[in-house]
């Protein structure tokens, strides 16, 4: 288990007083980070495979949206980690040990000039550990879809060199930046799913389709031959 505190900024709100869903994937994803970077024997084995943990999947359940200037914590952990894979919870508590953000993801180990899946040692799965999973709902690896979709909204963009990290893709955050962008200003929601199916790099043409669904939306991220590389959907 991986635990960290620290307030929300000034630089992380919107015109809400309250976090942007960008900031709140990020605070999310460096605290998985600087767990998995602490993971001794995984960190030895990915330098020595070379491979990244890729995400494929993450669900964020919103409570209450942190606001300015208040102190959260911030817990991870990981659990039922396979030879191929693994789960992982990331928990938002406030000041009062409220939780107020839940979210549990998949990721995968995948070798970074081959874009294979890796085997990890036996060892390297018993030293990450096994914590029991939060109490929480949930929904799998996929992204559930409507047998008929109702398409509202086509659009266009180019991944931007501020947008690519330090695997060379598209930012896990900017996926779901790029689909809540397609949305109305004004509309409400509290639950977040993300499913990669493959990445982004720089320069890359990104289609966006933007499908109204039951108790919300859901955006499909697609290339230049229309090859869905991301599903985004957001509920009330």
């Amino acid at each position: 288990m991986y635990k960290i505190k620290r307030f929300i900024n000034a630089s992380d709100i919107s015109y809400k007083n309250e976090i942007r869903l960008t900031n709140l994937i990020n605070l999310i994803q460096d605290v998985e980070a600087l767990h998995i970077n602490s993971l001794t024997k995984l960190k030895e084995e990915s330098v020595n495979k070379n491979f990244g943990v890729l995400l494929n999947f993450r669900h964020l359940n919103i409570i209450r949206w942190p606001k300015f200037n208040e102190e959260i914590t911030l817990v991870t952990y990981p659990f039922l980690t396979k030879a191929f894979f693994g789960y992982r919870n990331t928990l938002i508590y406030d000041a009062n040990d409220n939780i107020i953000v839940e979210s549990y993801s998949f990721g995968s180990f995948i070798n970074l000039d081959t874009n294979h899946p890796v085997r990890i040692n036996n060892e390297t799965i018993i030293s990450i550990g096994d914590k029991e999973k939060h109490k929480m709902n949930y929904y799998g690896r996929k992204i559930k879809e409507p047998s008929t979709l109702n398409l509202i909204k086509t659009s266009k963009t180019y991944t931007k060199s501020t947008q690519i990290d330090y695997y060379n893709h598209l930012n896990n955050a900017f996926y779901i930046d790029l689909a809540l962008s397609e949305l109305d200003i004004n509309y409400e929601y509290s639950k977040v799913y993300a499913e990669h199916l493959n990445a982004f790099k720089y320069n890359d043409l990104i289609i966006l389709k933007t499908y109204e669904i039951n108790k919300g939306y859901l955006v499909h991220l697609l290339n230049d031959k229309e090859e869905i590389y991301a599903k985004i959907k957001f509920e009330t």
